[in-house]
């Protein structure tokens, strides 16, 4: 973002291609979700996308809540 910091961040073996190509578009994504370093929908845009990233993560992820 502007200030420099991650807005997210994807994790995947450097040779699995497939998982690149899907985290990319990912990306791609979520970034039309962020502008000037904040959610677009604000407060309610941050928690949904948290909610999201979080049904996504596997059951056995230690990040999972």
């Amino acid at each position: 973002m502007r200030s420099g910091r991650w807005s997210f961040r994807y994790e995947c073996p450097v040779d699995d291609l497939r998982q690149i190509a899907t985290l990319r578009k990912k990306a791609i994504l979520e970034s039309a979700n962020v502008h000037e370093d904040r959610p677009t929908d604000g407060f309610a845009g941050l928690v949904g996308a948290w909610f999201n990233w979080q049904e996504e993560l596997p059951e056995t992820d230690e990040r999972k809540r």
